[in-house]
C-alpha cells in the first residue's frame, strides 16, 4: 500500500511541477543588480513550486484519509443480514378487529391473515380487499419498526413493536383490543416509526 502511495506522490509531483527544465541552465549576469534580481526571481519560482507540491501533498493525504476512514466504516459496522418479511393486517367488517399474517411472500401473509379472520369472526366480514402489506425489502437499515395507536373510546395509548410497520402496528391494535372494546381499535390511526440498525 506505501509503494503505491509513493508512485501516486510522484507521479502527481511531476504533474504539478511540470518536467524537468531540458533547456540550458540559465546563465547569470555579471552585473551584481542583475544577478540578484536573477536569483530572486529563481528563488520566488522555486518557492512558488514548492507551495504547489505541500498544497498537492495535503490534499491527497486528506483524500487518502477519507478513504481510509470510510473503508473502515464499511467495514466495521456490516449491515446484518435479515429475513424477508412481508406482513399483512385486515380488519374485518363488522367488529373492526385487526388480523395480522407474516410470511416470507405477500401471498401467504395475506392468507394467514384471511385464515386468522375468518377463524375468529364470520367469513363474510373478512374481505382481502380490505388487506393492507407491506415488507423489510425497502430499506435493510431498519431493525425494526415501533407503531403506537390511541383508542378512540377511552384515549388510551397502546405500543407493537415489529419487523415491518404494518407488523407494529397490528401488534399495537391487538394490545388495544386486549384492554378496551375492539371497536375502539380498528379504525384508529397509527403512528409508526423505523428502528435503525446502529
Amino acid at each position: 500500500m506505501k509503494g503505491l502511495v509513493l508512485l501516486t506522490l510522484a507521479a502527481a509531483m511531476c504533474t504539478i511541477c511540470g518536467r524537468p527544465n531540458t533547456s540550458k541552465a540559465e546563465t547569470l549576469s555579471s552585473n551584481p543588480q542583475v544577478r540578484n534580481a536573477q536569483l530572486e526571481h529563481r528563488v520566488l519560482r522555486l518557492e512558488s513550486e514548492v507551495n504547489r507540491a505541500q498544497r498537492a501533498l495535503e490534499q491527497f493525504h486528506h483524500r487518502i484519509t477519507r478513504l481510509e476512514r470510510d473503508r473502515n466504516d464499511d467495514y466495521r459496522d456490516p449491515i446484518p443480514p435479515q429475513d424477508v418479511v412481508h406482513a399483512c393486517i385486515i380488519m374485518d367488517t363488522g367488529f373492526k378487529r385487526s388480523f395480522l399474517g407474516k410470511s416470507s411472500n405477500q401471498i401467504d401473509a395475506k392468507y394467514e391473515a384471511k385464515r386468522k379472520c375468518e377463524a375468529d369472526v364470520h367469513d363474510s366480514y373478512c374481505k382481502l380487499s380490505n388487506a393492507r402489506c407491506d415488507s423489510n425489502l425497502d430499506d435493510r437499515r431498519v431493525k425494526s419498526y415501533v407503531c403506537m395507536v390511541v383508542d378512540s373510546g377511552f384515549n388510551r395509548a397502546f405500543r407493537g413493536e415489529g419487523q415491518t410497520a404494518i407488523e407494529a402496528e397490528a401488534k399495537a391494535k391487538k394490545n388495544c383490543e386486549k384492554d378496551v372494546h375492539d371497536s375502539y381499535c380498528g379504525e384508529v390511526r397509527a403512528s409508526c416509526e423505523p428502528i435503525y440498525n446502529r
